[in-house]
């Protein structure tokens, strides 16, 4: 519901996004995000709303999906602008659903089809994102 009214406040035009460190975000945040995350049957899929590239997984050119090729660049800016697109109008970072969604429920997270990957707010990736959201939030 929140999400709906932050929607509803905000005008037709560009936004800025806030934008963390990408080469944080490649070390630390990406390692966490793709192996979980871009299979092809959670967001490595095109008509997924948080589309997400990963080797061996879903990749911007379909001849490299089986291949041990690093993520190009413009996979890593692709996954850098999406996760990053997630905490636009945020204040706190705990309320980004990059967060909640793979948080366990009983721990404060919101149901995600794809499960819980963090059991509390202590799990050390859990801490690694929540690191790198809140920097983007800071930036300028």
């Amino acid at each position: 519901m929140t999400l709906l009214l932050l929607a509803c406040a905000i005008e037709p035009g560009t936004m800025d996004l806030p934008l963390g460190d990408l080469e944080r975000f490649e070390q630390d945040v990406q390692p966490v995000l793709v192996p979980t995350c871009s299979s092809p049957s959670c967001h490595g899929d095109a008509s997924r709303p948080f589309e997400l590239y990963g080797v061996h997984q879903h990749r911007a050119d379909p001849d490299e999906v089986y291949l041990d090729t690093p993520l190009r660049d413009d996979e890593v800016w692709h996954n850098f602008v999406r996760l990053s697109a997630l905490n636009t109008g945020l204040v706190e970072a705990e309320l980004s659903l990059a967060l909640a969604k793979p948080l366990d429920p009983d721990a404060g997270g919101v149901p995600h089809e794809g499960g819980a990957w963090f059991s509390t707010t202590d799990d050390w990736d859990y801490l690694l994102l929540r690191a790198w959201i809140e920097d983007s939030l800071e930036e300028p």
